[in-house]
């Protein structure tokens, strides 16, 4: 349970199970945190910032915004958003900057749309710190949900960079699918694909370590047997961490 990445673990090896995607397995983390928000604020003491997650992302690396609420997670219209937003977007779930832009209509989101006319210098650390228009204060469809593309592709939620490695870094993880109960479906990228790891022998010292990978606190941090779900490749199988 010690492992900074899940795929620093033992497994079976790339695609090498024999499982369905009804034994994809979940992870549920201290207090409901699913990563992808970069690093402690500290500044503005609790409560922390609303979350931020890139999701349901094309072949070129750019996805939709998606920003957590009231405990419900949303779109963001894309009514006056520029290229600077994008690059704080970029910033929030702790991917470069540089070369950040903004995809009006990607569309694509459900729920709630929870921000509109956002209007970022560039310079913010989180979205919601932006100026907009109020929470739920818009006028817009889900046709027009904005979506977002960080340098090389970057979707966030894999923490704060290893440096030990010396560049190639380690597959993303990332949580979705996430219940009421703020457990998620594990998402492991290999080969530039997105895929499942399978419920075999996954223990509570394997969730620790994807609690740890996406930036989430360790403590208490749990898997779920046949969370279900997923689709794509079944990435990995007899992880022990």
């Amino acid at each position: 349970g010690s492992e900074s990445t899940l795929p620093s673990c033992n497994f079976n090896g790339w695609a090498n199970h024999d499982c369905s995607h009804g034994e994809d397995v979940g992870v549920c983390c201290q207090g409901g945190c699913t990563g992808g928000s970069g690093g402690g604020g500290g500044a503005g003491g609790g409560g922390g910032t609303s979350g931020l997650r890139l999701v349901g992302c094309r072949g070129d690396g750019c996805c939709r915004v998606e920003v957590e609420h009231a405990g419900s997670w949303g779109t963001v219209c894309d009514d006056a958003f520029t290229d600077a937003n994008a690059q704080v977007v970029c910033r929030h779930v702790g991917c470069p900057t540089g070369g950040a832009r903004q995809i009006q209509a990607f569309g694509g989101g459900s729920g709630p749309i929870w921000m509109d006319q956002v209007s970022c210098s560039g310079s913010e650390s989180t979205l919601p710190s932006c100026n907009f228009n109020g929470w739920a204060n818009h006028d817009c469809s889900h046709g027009e949900d904005v979506g977002v593309c960080c340098q090389g592709g970057c979707t966030g939620g894999s923490g704060g960079g290893g440096g030990a490695g010396g560049g190639g870094g380690t597959s993303g993880l990332r949580l979705v699918g996430c219940r009421g109960d703020g457990c998620c479906r594990v998402e492991v990228e290999h080969a530039g694909s997105w895929g499942t790891v399978c419920d075999d022998a996954f223990t509570d010292a394997n969730a620790q370590v994807v609690c740890r990978h996406v930036g989430c606190p360790t403590g208490g941090a749990r898997q779920i047997q046949a969370f279900g779900g997923g689709s794509g490749p079944i990435w990995m199988d007899q992880v022990s961490c």
